[in-house]
């Protein structure tokens, strides 16, 4: 995560850059986690001193996406990482502008984005299941 910060002022506060993440359960895949701090912290951040990570989970209950999706767009985060496509939608529907990274099924299928090359709109990601390699996936097994 980069984040470009205007030059200080003085007097002047810096606004510290923050992320934040949308999650359906909490134990919903831990690596994930920990590969998205380890990459904030490769870029030199560091949780709680030059960046802020604001986490929802949600339970197991789906029907609290809109709500936990409202409070994270209320923060004004620098940009939201998810891991569904129907979190990435709940998140777009709370918000146009700021910047959705999802790792998701078919972000193309679910309407999330026009194209893997050309996402367009806030929501950009990894697509994890994608059709064309479904043959290969099934060789492997």
């Amino acid at each position: 995560m980069h984040v470009a910060q205007p030059r200080r002022v003085e007097g002047q506060q810096t606004r510290v850059p923050a992320g934040a993440s949308l999650r359906v359960g909490a134990l919903l895949s831990d690596r994930t986690q920990d590969a998205y701090l380890q990459a904030v912290s490769d870029l030199g951040y560091s949780e709680g001193q030059n960046v802020a990570i604001e986490r929802r989970y949600t339970a197991g209950m789906r029907e609290r996406l809109p709500v936990l999706a409202r409070e994270l767009v209320d923060m004004n985060p620098d940009v939201i990482l998810t891991a569904t496509g129907y979190q990435a939608a709940a998140l777009r529907d709370a918000t146009r502008t700021i910047p959705i990274v999802a790792i998701a099924g078919d972000l193309v299928a679910e309407g999330l984005v026009a194209t893997l090359a050309r996402p367009a709109g806030n929501i950009t990601g990894v697509q994890v299941l994608q059709p064309d390699t479904a043959r290969k996936r099934v060789a492997l097994l």
